[in-house]
């Protein structure tokens, strides 16, 4: 696993992220992003995935204080569901007055990876109550330096840095 690289900020101060893991089980305990709410893309082959694997990225992230979930790759519908399901299942613990947000979610099955990371770049928003404290994306790529390369080098495009 390689460390979090920031990227660089966008004209809107939004900080861009990049992060390759061998496994999904490798996700940073701690995320040092400077921000209590991040927008996450994750690409991977989650049809190797087991639903625990899964569900124990999608408590994670949700204790760190993701906001929106952006996943690509074979079954990412998947991915999706369960990070659904586990917010649900945490809004259920929770009283109607603590209700913390709604975590968005969407999932690129039919998309290339370049259209599935332009609309994390360029569309993802996080809900109202999450959105003015929000200012992390992170791209994390797991499992494919070929995929991790080419979502840097758009990433660094579409930021106007230098490679």
């Amino acid at each position: 696993m390689k460390s979090l690289q920031l990227l660089g900020t966008d004209v809107s101060d939004r900080k861009f992220y990049a992060l390759d893991l061998d496994r999904l089980v490798d996700w940073p305990a701690r995320l040092d992003v400077r921000s209590p709410h991040f927008v996450l893309f994750v690409a991977c082959d989650a049809g190797r995935l087991d639903v625990d694997t899964i569900a124990t990225f999608a408590e994670t992230t949700l204790d760190q204080g993701l906001a929106y979930l952006c996943a690509w790759g074979p079954d990412c519908e998947r991915v999706h569901d369960i990070f659904d399901e586990c917010q649900v299942m945490r809004s259920l613990d929770l009283p109607r007055d603590q209700d913390k947000g709604v975590l968005m979610t969407t999932w690129h099955d039919t998309e290339t990876l370049e259209d599935a990371l332009d609309f994390f770049f360029r569309c993802a928003v996080p809900n109202k109550d999450f959105a003015p404290v929000c200012t992390a994306w992170i791209a994390a790529f797991v499992g494919s330096s070929e995929h991790a390369g080419k979502m840097r080098s758009l990433l660094y495009a579409w930021l106007g840095q230098k490679r």
